[in-house]
């Protein structure tokens, strides 16, 4: 999803939920719900705006009108999305909100109680808010989901990506990831457990967009703690499903959890530094430079992440201090990626290839061979790193013509321009096949 679009609205009729609590490791009272914005902002030019409004909420009957140009949120200023995002996140279910606007060169002040954000809802499927209390004192939110009337079940625990987009999907699935998960709640027959990142969602503590790796890895430990004190879980057949970061996070959270397998689809494997010359290389690729040029830009590519990731500064940072290297920095000077410059520095100080070498239970890796984000080169270095330990224990399937997102291209340029996407459910299917292999 694109971080400077920010869409919220709510489809789904609020479904009566239970919170479950967990004896060391999980909360007595529910977490407070996000507040429902019903409209929709959007960035462009410098300025922060309302592109649309639901009809008939809230905030429409208090006047807001598509066009407006905002400048403050409950009294904070709304500079960049990364502002609209921290207002959007702080904002809960019967709180008042308000939103000071430009219109037609006047100030207007909007004021209102937007309603409560609506729950997912799935046909024949329970679904249950659950949280789990971090070693740093904050909470995080768990979307809970399994058959009706089922008893025991293997479970499937994804830890999600790294941006802040949610991984509860009241409105619906916004793209492939959605459509995935949804299939793997709807289909598989399994419970799955979502873990929210920190400060996302109903999720408490720092928010996502200031919030660093670490704090992320806390709220993925306190949720797989609290897993095995869930009732009608099958604590002999935990999956843990890893998705773009989080699939490089997964083999160092198994080091913690008893797991009957892993399934990764698009993560890295080297260190973050060569992963993002990588991807460089590719983008400029794709934007049609040639390779005498590529070689040469790669030189300025080289010293910024040297001096950005090793030397643990932000991009104005290093950009202060090498002023030609500002044309290769198109972000904040202070994050990338909608994340905090420190949550990079953590990514690079990681040595993924050793935990992935401690990793003994099954498996699965997936790969999009229209991935141009992800190296296929990483995912054959998984593979042969764990079966190098234990023969046979991991297996690849790269999918043809499928990007990141679980969405399949005509091409590897119209995967790189995101044109023309469609989903494809089979590596869903691939994956709930060999999970079922390994429950047995």
């Amino acid at each position: 999803m694109d971080f400077f679009f920010i869409v919220w609205r709510s489809a789904a009729v609020a479904l009566g939920l239970l919170l479950l609590s967990f004896s060391g490791a999980g909360v007595s009272q529910e977490l407070p719900r996000q507040a429902d914005w019903q409209f929709s902002l959007s960035a462009r030019s410098g300025a922060i705006t309302i592109a649309s409004v639901q009809a008939g909420s809230p905030a429409e009957q208090a006047g807001m009108l598509a066009g407006d140009r905002v400048v403050s949120i409950n009294g904070q200023p709304v500079r960049s999305g990364l502002d609209a995002f921290r207002a959007r996140q702080q904002s809960k279910a019967g709180r008042d909100l308000s939103v000071n606007v430009e219109r037609n060169g006047r100030s207007v002040e909007l004021k209102f109680r937007p309603r409560a954000l609506a729950f997912e809802s799935h046909p024949g499927i329970e679904v249950r808010r659950a949280s789990a209390r971090t070693a740093a004192g904050f909470d995080v939110q768990m979307v809970v989901t399994r058959p009706e009337g089922a008893a025991k079940l293997p479970v499937v625990v994804f830890i999600p990506w790294l941006s802040c987009d949610p991984v509860e999907n009241p409105a619906g699935p916004q793209d492939g990831w959605g459509r995935m998960l949804l299939d793997l709640v709807r289909e598989s027959g399994w419970a799955v457990i979502r873990v929210e990142k920190a400060g996302l969602g109903d999720s408490t503590g720092p928010l996502c967009v200031d919030a660093d790796l670490e704090a992320d890895l806390a709220g993925f430990r306190a949720a797989l703690g609290a897993v095995s004190a869930m009732p009608g879980i099958d604590r002999e057949r935990i999956f843990l499903f890893g998705g773009s970061i989080g699939a490089s996070l997964a083999p160092l959270l198994a080091r913690e959890t008893a797991l009957k397998g892993i399934v990764v689809s698009g993560g890295f494997y080297k260190t973050w530094l060569e992963h993002m010359l990588e991807f460089e290389r590719n983008r400029l690729a794709f934007i049609g430079r040639t390779p005498g040029e590529i070689n040469e830009a790669m030189r300025g590519y080289a010293e910024f992440q040297v001096l950005y990731l090793n030397g643990r500064v932000s991009p104005g940072e290093v950009i202060g201090r090498r002023p030609e290297f500002k044309a290769l920095w198109s972000e904040s000077p202070t994050h990338q990626y909608g994340r905090p410059a420190r949550y990079f520095h953590q990514l690079q100080a990681l040595n993924i290839a050793a935990a992935w070498d401690a990793v003994q239970v099954p498996v699965l890796v997936v790969y999009g061979e229209y991935d141009w984000i992800m190296s296929l080169d990483d995912q054959k270095r998984i593979v042969d790193t764990v079966n190098g330990r234990r023969p046979g224990n991991a297996r690849l399937i790269v999918v043809p013509r499928m990007n990141h997102h679980f969405e399949v291209f005509d091409s590897p340029a119209a995967a790189f321009a995101d044109e023309g996407g469609r989903y494809t459910p089979s590596p869903v299917r691939d994956i709930m096949r060999w999970m079922r292999e390994q429950a047995r």
